[in-house]
């Protein structure tokens, strides 16, 4: 059921959502611009900065969960909502 959320920072919809928007969007904006610059030394600069997004990305994701787990956030065992899913 959509109406529960996406339930703790650690869950896999909650991480993987944050992680995907942050990479896609950056991707598809440079991307355009790298169509828009057309072959230059304008398009090589943007395929730089798109590699380093593509490894810091989910770096980023990582560190996140890292900095909550550190912080004293623990990720919970399940609700019973998750339970009924399993069938």
């Amino acid at each position: 059921s959509s109406s529960r959320g996406l339930g703790d920072v650690y869950k896999r919809q909650r991480m993987h959502a944050a992680s995907v928007t942050d990479t896609m969007g950056a991707v598809l904006v440079i991307a355009g611009v790298m169509i828009q610059a057309g072959f230059s030394l304008v398009m090589v600069k943007l395929a730089a900065i798109l590699i380093f997004l593509l490894i810091t990305s989910p770096t980023a994701s990582y560190a996140l969960a890292n900095a909550a787990l550190l912080a004293g956030i623990r990720p919970s065992a399940g609700s019973a909502a998750d339970l009924e899913d399993v069938s």
